[in-house]
């Protein structure tokens, strides 16, 4: 099952966040984020900027660190379930989890979840057993649980599964100020990993991490818990689905843990550990990435299940319930996807001219700057209009933005009216910038700076924003006096300069880029969960 989900990684295609998150890697380098919570884990990832691939690619070669992360996980779980179960039930425990349904598909996807869900799990499993070392067991998963924090804040979600197994990790369960001393413990350690990874970490940030961090929490808050109840009981409901042999497990727990006469201490520690699970109640980001962190917990707590079935020989209802479930995942999977984003990434990375920026959706090309570091939606989009970020027309004006990939419909709407319907949209004074300074290049899905002019147009001022050589396609064009005629190629300056077209062709001057020989089939650029 580890090698089928291992595998999955080379084929998978890209959801548009995974491309966000890699891009951030080159905003580090170049001193330009300004989120001290939820990107310190790409650092484990930023060595892919230096691989010699496309930007797609990349993304590939940093789901290679999320594989390893699900590995630590899946180990965590076989020991975690050791506490309470034989081996034969604990492997069963790690088969439900990694063939879960979205666990299936999320737990090798560039995002936060896969190391946090790793180092909490990790800290668990210390915490499991405190009686050798003790002090030094706590601290260390006191570190772990701060990294992970950092990593993500929704890590917290998982405090009621580490407080029992912290509980019953304890030698004398029954001491309860020897629990306050250990809580102390790995708060103490919490508090220094936490302090230590925001620390290094906002060493390339532009902004203080209180400020940052400050800034997350609360539109966190603001946010993920104020849609109403089951936000996100569309996704939950297909998890149901594509992962029965979870749904089931906690189902059958009570009778299980009776049926193997399981202790009450490990009752109530198994119990607890399907906590977590409320916060499906409320909390607006359960979206599939997240239940490779919220069932691994979940996981452990079914191993009672899963020995029970082993005892009454039954154990193949789980072999083919997983089985099932990683079949259903890899049917709903387009494999199409991926071959499109490399050769569009490529593409795009091949025609930038040296240090120009481009604009698209959720940075596609992984190595290059973005004229609006938003994601080109939703909230970005929000957060732009409230004026959180420089507008477009400010970074124009210092930047050579050659480059518009309409990745998404917001972008396709702003530069063909019409061409698409998008409840979302720039503001007006964006799209007018847009279709006045982009001519399409390639498939109306890359345009480059440029011009279209009108036959038998008298010579007027007219701005030019980004700088370069371009190219007279289709007429001749009097730019600044000069005559320039078909094929011909031009010095262009930011600002204004005096253009008239004497001919009554259309005349098209552009960014002299090569034009793209690729081509790509009809389908989605992005995949879904």
């Amino acid at each position: 099952m580890l090698i089928a989900q291992f595998a999955m990684l080379f084929f998978k295609g890209i959801n548009w966040d995974e491309f966000f998150h890699l891009h951030h890697v080159y905003e580090f380098s170049h001193g330009s984020p300004d989120r001290t919570l939820q990107t310190a884990y790409l650092w484990l990832v930023a060595w892919t900027q230096w691989l010699p691939f496309s930007s797609a690619d990349r993304v590939v070669g940093a789901r290679f660190v999320m594989a390893m992360c699900n590995l630590v996980t899946c180990a965590s779980i076989f020991f975690l379930a050791r506490r309470f179960v034989p081996a034969r039930a604990a492997l069963l425990s790690v088969l439900a989890y990694a063939s879960g349904g979205f666990v299936f598909t999320q737990a090798t996807a560039l995002r936060a979840d896969p190391p946090a869900t790793a180092a909490i799990m990790l800290a668990c499993v210390l915490l499991s057993k405190q009686s050798a070392a003790r002090v030094a067991k706590l601290l260390a998963a006191g570190v772990l649980i701060g990294v992970a924090t950092a990593f993500t804040i929704k890590t917290v979600l998982l405090a009621p599964a580490v407080i029992a197994l912290l509980w019953f990790g304890q030698a004398d369960r029954g001491n309860l100020w020897h629990l306050v001393q250990s809580a102390g413990l790995v708060g103490a350690g919490a508090a220094f990993g936490f302090a230590c990874t925001i620390g290094l970490h906002s060493l390339f940030l532009l902004e203080s991490p209180v400020v940052s961090s400050a800034r997350t929490v609360k539109s966190a808050g603001a946010f993920v818990f104020s849609v109403g109840l089951f936000p996100q009981a569309s996704y939950l409901t297909l998890q149901a689905l594509f992962a029965p042999q979870l749904v089931a497990g906690g189902i059958l727990f009570q009778r299980a843990t009776k049926a193997i006469a399981l202790a009450r201490a490990e009752s109530r520690t198994l119990g607890a550990l399907f906590l977590p699970l409320l916060c499906l109640v409320i909390y607006s980001n359960s979206y599939p990435y997240f239940f490779v962190m919220l069932f691994a917990p979940l996981a452990v707590a079914i191993a009672p299940v899963m020995e029970w079935l082993c005892r009454i020989r039954r154990e193949a209802i789980v072999l083919v319930c997983s089985g099932a479930s990683v079949a259903v995942m890899l049917l709903r999977e387009d494999f199409s996807v991926l071959p499109r984003q490399r050769t569009i990434s490529s593409m795009v990375e091949g025609i930038l001219p040296p240090d120009a920026a481009y604009l698209d959706f959720c940075g596609m090309v992984s190595n290059r700057e973005r004229a609006l570091p938003i994601l080109v939606s939703n909230w970005g989009l929000k957060s732009y209009k409230e004026g959180r970020y420089s507008t477009l027309a400010e970074k124009m004006a210092t930047s050579d933005l050659a480059i518009v990939l309409a990745n998404n419909t917001v972008l396709a709407s702003a530069l063909v009216p019409k061409s698409t319907d998008s409840a979302e949209s720039l503001p007006q004074s964006d799209i007018a910038l847009l279709r006045a300074n982009f001519v399409p290049l390639w498939q109306n899905l890359v345009w480059v700076a440029g011009k279209r002019l009108a036959g038998r147009t008298a010579a007027a001022p007219m701005q030019f924003p980004t700088p370069g050589r371009y190219r007279v396609s289709g007429g001749s064009v009097l730019f600044d006096g000069n005559v320039f005629h078909d094929g011909d190629r031009l010095m262009v300056s930011r600002g204004a300069h005096t253009v008239g077209v004497p001919t009554a062709e259309e005349v098209i001057l552009r960014l002299d880029v090569p034009v793209p020989g690729a081509s790509i089939s009809p389908g989605a650029l992005f995949t879904d969960y």
